[in-house]
């Protein structure tokens, strides 16, 4: 059973409010506005909004939707790799910090690496495509900065995070991807029916998560 804080905060950003949940710190990149599943079921605690920590989250990502494989195909054809990798040049540039180097990773099967690794092919392709049209969008001029994307040392990082919250996320579960990917979706549903969620009306909420029976509430302050 996993309690988390949500306190309502302003969105400087896209407007509106929305939950900031107490176990991210000092986030100053945060979209409390677009709150979802995501950020609580695939991310880590006392995050502060670094790439690496979306690198992470998003390896947690690939357990829980199992590489893409809960979703009908897309209706442009698209592959989750480029799905994933969409905005990720806007997120590299807003990161709190450098591309740190990831921890020392044990617990994955070789079956889980090779599946990973064949996934990063096309999900660094992805990126590496999203960073030059963010770059066309953003900068008058070609001159802009280089794709970290195609630097093999940054990108064996980035891969190593990828890594590391799949592992995350596989302990987190216990190894059951049907449980987390049920949690997930009862999650989504509930933030969706809770429009307190993303208004003034409390100033704090607690969010249950019951992993091994895949349940999802939210409670107020006085219950």
């Amino acid at each position: 059973m996993r309690h988390i804080r949500l306190t309502m905060v302003e969105d400087d950003n896209f407007g509106g409010f929305g939950p900031m949940p107490r176990m991210f710190k000092n986030w100053s990149n945060y979209a409390p506005a677009l709150f979802g599943a995501h950020d609580v079921l695939e991310h880590g605690a006392n995050e502060t909004g670094g790439f690496d920590d979306e690198m992470a989250a998003q390896g947690g990502a690939l357990f829980v939707r199992d590489f893409g494989n809960v979703y009908p195909p897309h209706p442009f054809g698209w592959s989750y790799e480029k799905i994933l990798s969409g905005g990720l040049a806007r997120q590299y540039e807003e990161s709190t910090h450098e591309v740190r180097t990831p921890p020392v990773i044990y617990g994955l099967t070789s079956h889980e690496i090779e599946q990973i690794e064949e996934f990063a092919v096309g999900y660094r392709a992805g990126m590496i495509q999203d960073w030059k049209d963010y770059m066309l969008e953003n900068y008058e001029d070609e001159d802009f900065p280089a794709c970290p994307f195609e630097d093999d040392e940054t990108w064996n990082r980035i891969l190593g995070w990828v890594k590391y919250g799949f592992l995350r996320a596989k302990r987190r579960f216990d190894n059951n991807q049907w449980m987390a990917w049920t949690l997930f979706q009862k999650l989504d549903k509930l933030i969706k029916a809770t429009p307190e969620l993303f208004s003034e009306t409390y100033e704090t909420l607690t969010l249950v998560l019951d992993y091994e029976n895949a349940h999802a509430e939210i409670r107020h302050e006085w219950e």
